[in-house]
């Protein structure tokens, strides 16, 4: 039940249609079991419907399961406005990144995530590499 629940929101956001997609699935969350998988398309549809906040809930309820994803990371930058190709918004990562170093320290992703994305002439990329 859950795999087709996930689906039909899945092809409502296919179709562009995010609200619908939410609506669904909120009024289906007691059979959506599989947590990754819903917040990850919730996350997605709230971010497409002018929700960042929401989606940004929903990721990091997803690195609070496994923070030692790359993307989910890079995901929460997104949704917190922050583009990381941006060379003006480098300082705002690294503010970002470095609140989720503490919360995660026994991850190593969030000063990989800043390394990947800072010109490595910046003094926050040598004070990464430290």
């Amino acid at each position: 039940m859950c795999e087709l629940h996930l689906f039909v929101g899945y092809l409502y956001e296919k179709k562009g249609e995010a609200k619908k997609a939410i609506k669904y699935l909120e009024k289906n969350k007691k059979f959506l079991i599989d947590d990754v998988r819903k917040n990850e398309l919730l996350a997605r549809l709230y971010f497409k419907n002018n929700q960042a906040p929401k989606a940004l809930a929903c990721i990091e309820f997803l690195l609070n399961l496994n923070s030692m994803n790359v993307s989910y990371f890079e995901l929460a930058l997104k949704y917190q406005g922050i583009d990381v190709t941006k060379p003006e918004d480098a300082e705002k990562m690294v503010a970002a990144l470095e609140v989720y170093e503490e919360k995660f320290n026994k991850s190593s992703i969030p000063v990989r995530v800043a390394l990947n994305h800072l010109s490595a002439s910046s003094p926050d990329f040598k004070r990464k590499l430290v």
